[in-house]
């Protein structure tokens, strides 16, 4: 049986990764093959058609409005989730400004340039939280929307103050000395979930006992990770040695650098679902009036592909 998975290359897809690398998949009979991922609004065709039976996303307007509109995407297990003094993302603000004083805490965000990865989605409902705890809002700063790749170049030549990053990029900016991680989202919202893996309606309907398989397969990827980087760590140079041949993330070291920060992506080793985190991002997209109407969340979220791998695997 083919499985389509789309796939950014980043450490929160771990456990696919891990699984496709250790032969956990094919050891239940599934041929998994991976393909770049793309935006959330492009994905969603892919998968409603079936062209693509995984992907990764996080709770968009993109995907509530097409749930809206009758397309019955499905998340089906978390991909990464937060935990307070997790720094996997954070607000990084320019070091020059630390240095000078001319920043000390959020209420000094005020008037500032402050980069996100996209106007109106989940970096922004972030920010968005930051400024609140300062008594700002939005209105008081200017969001630019920016890559994670380039924002580098943007805290170096001063286009902007601050942004909402993740790693490695925060771990590579503070290196360079030029943006200094100063809120970790993890201390903000010390529980949730952050990206889901969302599953084709199509797959879903016409391969279940497949489905069932994927996501017992994709468990055991993603208990090896954790075993690596929250666990007893036995594994962590082997896990190391696949993340740096299968993510964006080529150089070993930044591994230990980003234990060290507490930078790394967190999984949930029994694949909880945690509605909390999503509720509130969709209150705040139909208040911002990127997302057209409210969506049942028990249309978004399928818990029985990870209560069956968990049951299968036990819980840890």
């Amino acid at each position: 049986m083919d499985v389509k998975v789309g796939i950014a290359g980043v450490t929160p897809e771990a456990g696919v990764l891990i699984a496709i690398e250790k032969g956990y998949f094919k050891d239940l009979g599934l041929n998994v093959t991976t393909e770049p991922a793309r935006a959330t609004a492009e994905e969603i065709p892919l998968l409603s058609t079936g062209q693509l039976s995984v992907g990764i996303a996080g709770p968009e307007p993109a995907l509530f409005n097409a749930v809206g509109r009758g397309i019955p995407a499905k998340f089906v297990a978390p991909y990464a989730v937060l935990a307070k003094g997790n720094a996997y993302a954070g607000l990084v603000v320019r070091q020059d400004l630390i240095d000078s004083g001319q920043y000390k805490g959020p209420q000094d965000l005020k008037g500032k340039n402050i980069a996100i990865t996209a106007l109106g989605g989940t970096s922004e409902f972030y920010v968005h939280t930051i400024l609140q705890s300062a008594g700002l809002s939005n209105s008081d700063v200017t969001f630019q929307a920016l890559q994670l790749s380039d924002m580098p170049a943007a805290f170096a030549n001063k286009r902007i103050d601050a942004a909402l990053g993740i790693e490695p990029v925060i771990t590579a900016l503070e290196a360079q000395k030029i943006a200094k991680r100063v809120i970790a989202i993890g201390d903000i919202f010390p529980s949730g979930v952050v990206t889901f893996v969302l599953m084709s309606p199509v797959f879903i309907k016409d391969h279940p006992d497949a489905a069932q398989r994927y996501m017992t397969g994709f468990l055991r990827g993603v208990r090896d990770y954790y075993q690596a980087f929250s666990g007893n760590g036995s594994n962590r140079a082997e896990i190391v040695q696949i993340l740096t041949k299968t993510t964006v993330v080529k150089d070993p070291k930044l591994y230990d650098q980003m234990v060290a920060n507490n930078g790394m992506a967190l999984v949930d080793p029994n694949l909880t679902m945690d509605q909390t985190l999503t509720s509130q991002m969709q209150d705040y997209y139909l208040q911002q009036g990127t997302q057209k109407d409210r969506v049942d969340l028990g249309q978004l979220f399928d818990n029985s592909f990870a209560t069956f791998a968990v049951n299968q695997l036990g819980k840890v």
